[in-house]
């Protein structure tokens, strides 16, 4: 076996030129050739075996899945085809020359930038305020029927949660504060402030 560039010449036996010729051509559909050589392994082993001379090998060999890479073929649309080139695209100057800001002066550019960035802001402070009222609108309540009877069980669990979030009072507010420790504070540093002029 010779390879030279992208040509490969064989010499042997007819059945070993076969072989050979069918590995090289997986070699050109990316196929690796190890597959082969290691089919032509254990085909020569079995051979040298007289029971399975003659009995089909398939069994014995190995079955090794297609791992060629599949190539995706593009799916194009073919154009019509058009002897013009496409139209140019328009310049900056062209825009302003058809909108009529290239008359206008910097301080009316400016002022125009100005009006727009206002408008834009303006925009985003109502979407901020709808975001904002969101979160202060009630949430929707099922209807469960009509009447006291088919709420009444929906408002003592209400009820109940209420109840068990309530916190306890404080004991300032149930007790009479007694404020002479407070005049006495307050007495003293009236004293030392004196003192220190």
């Amino acid at each position: 076996m010779l390879v030279q560039g992208n040509t490969v010449s064989l010499v042997g036996k007819h059945k070993g030129l076969k072989s050979a010729r069918k590995i090289v051509e997986d070699c050109m559909k990316n196929i690796h050739p190890i597959y082969n050589i290691k089919e032509l392994m254990i085909r020569r082993e079995l051979a040298k075996d007289p029971e399975l001379a003659e009995e089909n090998w398939e069994r014995f060999l190995p079955q090794f899945k297609k791992r060629a890479a599949k190539k995706k073929k593009k799916v194009s649309t073919k154009k019509e085809y058009t002897p013009f080139p496409p139209e140019p695209t328009p310049r900056k100057i062209d825009l302003q020359l058809e909108s009529g800001e290239y008359f206008l002066t910097d301080h009316a550019k400016k002022e125009k930038k100005k009006e727009k960035e206002q408008e834009a802001q303006a925009a985003k402070a109502q979407e901020r305020q709808k975001d904002r009222a969101k979160s202060f609108q009630a949430p929707k309540e099922a209807d469960h029927g009509s009447g006291p009877a088919a709420a009444a069980p929906e408002d003592a669990a209400v009820i109940a949660g209420r109840i068990k979030k309530a916190k306890p009072k404080r004991k300032a507010e149930n007790e009479a504060v007694d404020d002479s420790a407070f005049v006495d504070k307050n007495q003293k540093n009236k004293k030392k402030k004196k003192r220190e002029t």
